[in-house]
């Protein structure tokens, strides 16, 4: 798995575009979206240990070199659970500053329970 930045584009009243942002997004080996094997295994910490590594990787090298570039990253409700999530967060704050937000994916399951993703 990899990831790749889509940007967020800014449209002015003259319909002049300029790119504000960079949403992070993880892909598989055919460039898709990893599904569903992907968001149940962050509710593992091997899962999100490799999704940490992953991101941590991902985010030098895009932002390493561009103190100016921001970037979105997404996080599923049940990776809240896990220490190595706050440590991945208190990380970035520290290394990048603003450069990152994090955006936490409106999901229906509780942190212990993602069995609605077996339908």
């Amino acid at each position: 798995m990899y990831s790749i930045f889509q940007p967020i584009i800014n449209v002015n009243k003259s319909l002049n575009t300029k790119i504000d942002s960079y949403e992070m997004l993880i892909r598989n080996e055919e460039g898709h979206f990893p599904g569903i094997g992907f968001i149940k295994g962050l509710a593992t910490a091997d899962g999100n240990k490799q999704w940490i590594a992953i991101s941590e990787q991902s985010l030098q090298s895009a932002l390493g070199a561009h103190q100016n570039r921001k970037v979105y990253i997404n996080i599923e409700p049940c990776q809240m659970q896990f220490n190595s999530t706050w440590q991945f967060l208190k990380q970035l704050r520290t290394t990048y500053k603003n450069q990152v937000a994090v955006e936490i994916n409106e999901r229906h399951e509780h942190v212990h329970s993602i069995n609605y993703l077996d339908q």
